[in-house]
């Protein structure tokens, strides 16, 4: 007589349990008959006690009786929880569960703008400045290398050349037949000493005819 009283739900069998209000819940019947294979998602209808949901009960088809259903061991810890104690936890554990997934999106999010920022200074930085010695050891032979060349350069303007500077001399050519000299385009240094075989055979034969 006193389920008669009592408020009515629905529960839904699963693998895991017959769930009520997010709640798992065992009978010795549901596993005799197999209920968590046999009947998984099917909708069934209990009796409840808003003040003591450590079990709810499935009545028969007959109404003359009932299947006690207690809480299963992930539940346990609702077993002395008005309903509206139970609701306010569920609810509250659902927002902070939401505000730690945004949390957690706007981390990535964070993240990866930061990553971005990171590999675009780098590549600035890259791109415009020129690599500058960090460590002493560097700076030292930087400023070692940039004296060598300093003095190399100076040495190079300041150096004293008193030898005089060698001027390529026009050649002349004697026609034999003529003996009017042709003027002849500056000869390379290369050529200097073919001319002057050249000049001593000219004189041989001039010496001949005379």
């Amino acid at each position: 007589m006193r389920l008669n009283v009592l408020p009515r739900g629905k529960a839904t069998v699963s693998r895991a349990g017959i769930k009520f209000k997010n709640l798992l819940y065992g009978s010795k019947r549901a596993i005799e008959e197999q209920w968590y294979t046999k009947l998984k998602n099917k909708s069934v209808s209990i009796v409840y006690d808003p003040r003591h949901l450590d079990r709810i009960y499935i009545p028969n088809d007959d109404g003359l009786d009932y299947e006690t259903c207690i809480l299963l061991e992930p539940s346990e810890q609702y077993k002395t929880d008005f309903l509206e104690d139970i609701v306010f936890h569920q609810q509250l554990r659902n927002e902070l569960e939401e505000e730690e997934r945004s949390k957690q999106v706007q981390l990535t999010i964070n993240t990866d703008t930061m990553m971005e920022q990171i590999i675009k200074t780098a590549k600035e930085k890259k791109k415009n400045t020129l690599y500058k010695p960090t460590s002493k050891k560097e700076k030292l032979d930087a400023i070692r290398d940039n004296k060598e060349n300093e003095k190399q350069i100076n040495r190079e303007e300041e150096k004293f050349d008193l030898s005089p500077p060698v001027k390529d001399e026009d050649a002349e050519i004697i026609d034999f037949a003529t003996r009017k000299k042709i003027e002849e385009q500056p000869v390379k240094k290369g050529t200097s000493r073919l001319m002057e075989k050249l000049k001593r055979k000219r004189d041989e034969e001039l010496g001949k005819d005379k």
